[in-house]
C-alpha cells in the first residue's frame, strides 16, 4: 500500500515544514509527500531531510486550491499510489490519523473516501468536523460539530471536507477531479456530490483525529474569503440544486443573506472592502457561468473572474 499526501502551499511554508516534520515522526515507510507550491519559490528553502520522500511541484501561477491539488493528484497517480490524501498545511496530529482512514477504505470496497474527526486548535479544542451534509435551503455544505464518538469505526456522510480526505485511487480514475473554476472554497462540496453521484460512499471516521488551525492561510473576513464564499455558494447551487431548491435558495440568499451581509460588513465592521467583495461575488455568482469562467485570484478593486472568450 502506498499513500500520497498532497499539500497545496500558498505562503504557508512554516506550516508545510511542520507537517513534514510530523510525518517524519510517524516513521511510516508507505508515504510520499507531494507539496504543490502555488507561491514559488516559497518552498525552496524547506528542508527535505525532515521527510525524505518529498516532491515539490512548483506551479507557474496560482490558479487556486483545486488546480494545485489536481496537479498533485495527477503526479501521484502516475507514481502508482493506492490512496491520495488531500491535507491542509495548517493541521496537526498526535497519533497516526492515516491508519484508521486507510483501514476504512481497505475493509469497505464501496467507500470512495474517508475524513477524520477534526477539532479546532484553541486551548479548549472544539469539534469542527464530525461529518457533514448539504443544506439546499442555505446553499452549501454544513459541518456537524457533534462530540467525537469512537464506538463506531465510520459512518456515511453527504459531504467530505477538503481539509483532510483520504481518497481511493479508483475514485480519481473514474470521476472528475476537483473543479478548478471555484478557485477556493466549495470545490470539496462539489467533489463530494460528484463522487456520490458516481456510486461511491463517503465516510466519516471518528477514530482518526486531526487538529485544524482555522483560516490560518486565508484569513476569515478577508475580502477574498468574502468574495469566494458569496460567489461560489451561488455557483454550487447552480450546478447541483433542483429547480425548486435553487428558487428557494435565491429567495433566502437575496432577502436574508444579502441584507445581513451589508449590515454586518458595512455598519458593524465598517469595512467597505468587505461590502464590495460580497456584492461583487453576489453579482458574479449569477452573471458568470462557472464552467466558462477564466480563473484569476481575487484582488480588491478588480474582479477575479471574467467570462472566457
Amino acid at each position: 500500500m502506498l499513500i500520497a499526501v498532497i499539500i497545496v502551499n500558498f505562503h504557508s511554508e512554516d506550516y508545510v515544514e511542520r507537517c513534514l516534520s510530523e510525518f517524519s515522526r510517524l516513521g511510516r515507510t508507505d508515504l510520499v509527500c507531494i507539496i504543490v507550491d502555488n507561491s514559488p519559490p516559497g518552498c525552496d528553502d524547506i528542508i527535505k531531510s525532515g521527510f525524505p520522500s518529498t516532491t515539490i511541484l512548483r506551479q507557474a501561477e496560482n490558479l487556486g486550491f483545486a488546480a494545485g491539488a489536481n496537479a498533485g493528484i495527477r503526479y501521484a497517480l502516475s507514481k502508482g499510489v493506492d490512496f491520495v490524501c488531500l491535507l491542509n498545511p495548517d493541521t496537526l496530529w498526535s497519533d497516526d490519523f492515516l491508519a484508521p482512514l486507510a483501514q476504512v477504505l481497505i475493509d469497505n470496497p464501496g467507500v470512495g473516501l474517508a475524513c477524520p474527526h477534526i477539532v479546532t486548535a484553541q486551548d479548549n479544542p472544539k469539534p469542527w468536523y464530525s461529518g457533514g451534509s448539504i443544506s439546499w435551503l442555505k446553499g452549501g455544505p454544513r459541518h456537524s460539530t457533534a462530540p467525537r464518538n469512537c464506538e463506531n469505526s465510520w459512518r456515511e456522510v453527504d459531504y467530505a471536507t477538503g481539509c483532510c480526505m483520504l481518497i481511493r485511487r479508483e475514485v480519481l480514475e473514474q470521476t472528475s477531479l476537483l473543479p478548478e473554476f471555484y478557485f477556493l472554497y466549495f470545490e470539496d462540496a462539489d467533489f463530494s456530490i460528484s463522487t456520490r453521484s458516481a456510486g461511491w460512499t463517503l465516510a466519516y471516521c471518528p477514530t482518526a483525529l486531526l487538529i485544524h488551525e482555522i483560516s490560518a492561510t486565508t484569513k476569515f473576513k478577508s475580502p477574498a474569503y468574502v468574495y469566494y464564499f458569496a460567489r461560489n455558494r451561488i455557483w454550487f447551487m447552480r450546478r447541483w440544486a433542483t429547480t425548486v431548491q435553487f428558487f428557494l435558495f435565491c429567495l433566502t440568499n437575496t432577502c436574508i443573506r444579502l441584507p445581513i451581509a451589508l449590515v454586518a460588513f458595512g455598519l458593524v465592521d465598517r469595512q467597505l472592502s468587505l461590502v464590495k467583495a460580497f456584492l461583487r461575488g453576489f453579482v458574479d455568482g449569477y452573471r458568470i457561468k462557472p464552467e466558462t469562467a477564466v480563473v484569476r485570484p481575487y484582488r480588491c478593486g478588480s474582479s477575479s473572474v471574467t467570462k472566457s472568450q
